[in-house]
């Protein structure tokens, strides 16, 4: 009986520690092409500063010193609980990069959490294409596994702190409604539902596997554009990686893939209608890249020209079945000031050529629930209670689940190491060696030769030896040029300036992303 009561302790500790988790909500908010941010406070006492909330990274960063294309910034100075290391931290990401030096302080977030925790914050000081004209928000808060922290796993990202300080459990959920009110008011909104997403209450929630654990990555089985599917092998569409990213605007398609779907876009637009009502710009050339925008004047008539597309994932717990989500073009047509009037409305194509993974932004996430369940490597996605505004025409829903073959190759493209190039100098030595001791044989019987003729005995071993140095060289030589050979995909800059009108694009450059 003494002996069981260590164990009863320990299950009521377990209990106690378990119920004890909560669920904490917080507000999001944001502009087409900004993302979305969440208020919180940073130092004691407090600074207010606005994050964008970012699932494609790990790092909390916040302007620490002054830019143009922001109204305010973190100032260290009058904060009595900052504590800064001599350590640095460097982020790169598709468009724009930060760096800045690694602290610690006081953060509190601005919903109903009511807690205040130490966490490390790097202090930007150097940037470059990383700020927006006009944005509201100062910094960005990384919500991705630790295994993205910059420069290593010991800069404790913020919601692993929270989970290790059982406080939260190891999930979260974020619902972004994008643009619910009127025709012109451009402004987003959104929620972060931190720790269990249990009274979410939804009836259908769909689970994927998330099947690398840096990146909240998952892998497309099939994708749709009206119903009918592109037929393309799943690595395709995974090529080199896919994941969901609330940091990036645009659904980011490969290459293949892209061209393939705008190409089947384009022709159920050609054969909806000849010009678009509604609509004063013709859909051609620079409108499919997403670097011209459509002033439109009947928004409904408009959507109506476009397809459905549909996106099809494999179930976490059965290779047998899937589920699909439509995006409908409400979701990848969007809504952004003109770029000759701001205060019209325009509409952007947000569907792009990727130049590195395939990237699910918020034109696809804005019209669900999705849950990041990390602690059972999952993504769930559910109907979205506050999705945008579709009039008559079809609303965002998940469905499923169908029946399937086992998708054998929904994997993703593995880099395959670069052949060693012949050596040229290797090949003739080789050739020159076989020549001389062919020779030797010829001028004089090998016992003889050998025995009696200690020069010909050196020039063979001279000749063993030479050849293995040179074995040693070609190989260390061929490593190099394969190292040299791998592409740079983000270099770095100091340059402290900024593009001001791209749309928010922070597809992460990691070390794991890089050797890709």
């Amino acid at each position: 009986m003494v002996g069981f009561l260590p164990v009863l302790l320990g299950v009521c500790c377990f209990l106690r520690s378990s119920l004890s988790l909560g669920e904490y909500v917080e507000h999001l908010s944001g502009y087409p092409g900004q993302g979305y941010a969440v208020s919180l406070s940073l130092g004691e006492p407090p600074q207010k500063i606005q994050a964008i909330v970012d699932t494609g990274s790990s790092n909390f960063a916040v302007a620490g010193v002054a830019n143009v294309n922001i109204s305010h910034f973190f100032d260290q100075s009058q904060s009595t609980t900052v504590q800064c290391s001599s350590r640095r931290a460097k982020a790169s990401y598709q468009y724009g990069s930060w760096q800045g030096v690694i602290c610690q302080d006081i953060l509190r977030l601005s919903g109903s959490l009511p807690h205040a925790y130490r966490v490390y914050v790097t202090l930007i000081d150097k940037s470059r294409n990383f700020y927006i004209k006009s944005a509201t928000w100062q910094g960005i808060l990384g919500l991705a596994y630790n295994t993205l922290a910059l420069p290593d796993k010991s800069v404790v990202p913020v919601l692993d702190k929270m989970v290790s300080e059982h406080v939260v459990d190891n999930s979260f959920c974020m619902s972004l409604c994008g643009r619910v009110h009127t025709s012109r008011n451009l402004s987003y909104t959104g929620s972060l539902m931190l720790g269990s997403h249990h009274t979410l209450g939804h009836s259908l929630l769909m689970y994927t596997k998330i099947v690398e654990r840096n990146f909240y990555s998952v892998l497309i089985s099939d994708m749709k554009i009206d119903g009918t599917s592109l037929g393309m092998e799943c690595q395709e569409y995974n090529n080199p990686r896919t994941f969901v990213d609330s940091g990036t605007t645009f659904l980011s398609l490969p290459k293949a893939v892209f061209y393939m779907a705008v190409s089947k876009i384009q022709q159920h637009v050609k054969k909806s209608l000849q010009s678009v009502k509604g609509s004063d710009c013709v859909l051609e050339g620079r409108f499919w890249t997403g670097t011209r925008r459509c002033l439109v004047t009947n928004e409904q008539s408009f959507f109506a020209a476009f397809p459905n597309i549909t996106l099809s994932f494999t179930l976490a717990d059965n290779i047998h079945q899937y589920f699909s989500i439509l995006i409908t073009p409400q979701l990848y047509l969007q809504a952004m000031p003109c770029q000759e009037d701001a205060s019209e409305t325009c509409f952007m194509f947000s569907i792009q050529e990727s130049t590195g993974p395939c990237v699910l932004g918020t034109v696809v996430m804005e019209g669900y629930d999705i849950v990041f369940d990390r602690a059972h490597y999952r993504i769930g996605f559910g109907n979205s209670s506050c999705s945008v505004q579709s009039g008559h025409l079809a609303k965002p829903f998940v469905s499923g689940p169908f029946q399937q073959y086992a998708v054998k190759s929904c994997r993703y493209y593995e880099p395959t190491p670069a052949p060693k190039k012949p050596n040229a100098l290797k090949s003739t030595v080789l050739f020159f060696s076989i020549v001389v001791i062919i020779l030797l044989f010829v001028l004089c019987s090998w016992d003889n030769c050998m025995a009696n003729s200690p020069t010909a005995m050196q020039t063979w071993h001279n000749l063993r030896s030479w050849r293995r140095r040179t074995d040693d060289t070609a190989d260390e030589r061929t490593d190099t040029e394969a190292h040299d050979e791998e592409p740079v995909l983000s270099p770095s800059s100091d340059d402290d300036t900024d593009d001001p009108e791209r749309p928010l694009d922070r597809t992460f450059r990691s070390k794991s992303l890089d050797s890709l």
